[in-house]
């Protein structure tokens, strides 16, 4: 009978180059907040990037791992990715939400319709949240020109005429309270706020303290320097973990690839275990884990 796995309690990540079903089956029940989960889909076939796995006996591990409350985060597109998402609700999870990697940029430019953008699934064991998270502004509004300036636009308005709005920001910054305006909609689906701040004080808000994720999230895709065919940029990585945990929560990668997301969990304060098959993979990612510096990322 094999023997349990010692869990992460902190420190560097943990990346085993190992099959991750058999790998699985030695984590006590439990005991994972979060799987990231990037399958073969199926598409890449005769690569070593597309190996056939056990379905079944890992979405059945990821039930059984998981901790009550917890998420996978799941990657995927085509058949097999419908697949799982329908195996993962028969299994008793529940669909949280949906994020949309917008690379920037065709990955398949010789397609009849260029593909752009590849979805993750949220799903929890029980009754999971989805956690608030703010982007730095920049990085959110980069494929919005027309945004910033809106932005720019209130601040020179508050600046230059508008005296009363110039005070609300002055106010704002120093850390007191803002006179806020209450709006009234026809519809309030989703049960958006009553108060809303000045124009120009939303502006800097969103510059200071960032802006909330969306369910699109614009991360350019930087193809040189590559270790894996289906890598994935690490700030999608960190988006993914923040929505999903908080702090010291322990993350499962049985499908780690080139090690994003070990990355993300080093920038976040995450505690990070890892899995990948092949050899060659696992020796690059191994090494990019080890010359990460960590950023200063919430």
């Amino acid at each position: 009978m094999d023997t349990k796995e010692t869990l992460p309690t902190g420190g560097a990540p943990r990346l085993i180059c190992a099959e991750c079903v058999a790998a699985m089956r030695r984590l006590p029940a439990a005991s994972v907040d979060l799987i990231i989960a990037d399958p073969p889909y199926g598409y890449l076939n005769g690569t070593p990037a597309d190996v056939a796995f056990d379905e079944d006996g890992f979405l059945a591990e990821v039930r059984r791992v998981l901790k009550p409350g917890g998420f996978i985060a799941l990657f995927g597109r085509g058949t097999p990715f419908y697949r799982w998402n329908v195996r993962l609700a028969s299994l008793g999870f529940t669909f949280k939400e949906e994020v949309v990697w917008d690379k920037r940029r065709t990955s398949s430019p010789y397609l009849p319709l260029a593909r752009t953008h590849e979805t993750c699934t949220l799903h929890s064991l029980g009754g999971g949240t989805v956690r608030r998270v703010r982007v730095p502004y920049v990085k959110k509004n980069v494929a919005d020109p027309e945004k910033v300036a809106r932005d720019v636009y209130r601040l020179m308005s508050a600046l230059g005429t508008n005296g009363r709005e110039w005070q609300a920001v002055r106010d704002y910054l120093a850390g007191r309270t803002v006179e806020q305006t209450a709006i009234r909609s026809q519809f309030n689906i989703t049960g958006c706020r009553k108060l809303k701040n000045p124009p120009p004080v939303d502006a800097v808000r969103r510059i200071q303290e960032g802006v909330p994720a969306s369910d699109v999230a614009a991360v350019f895709e930087r193809r040189g320097g590559r270790i894996h065919p289906t890598q994935k940029p690490v700030e999608l990585m960190r988006l993914l973990v923040r929505l999903t945990t908080d702090p010291d929560a322990l993350v499962l990668d049985p499908f780690a690839g080139s090690g994003s997301a070990a990355l993300a969990c080093m920038d976040t304060g995450r505690r990070y275990m890892g899995y990948e098959l092949n050899p060659e993979f696992h020796a690059a990612a191994t090494r990019r884990i080890k010359e990460h510096q960590p950023g200063l990322f919430g």
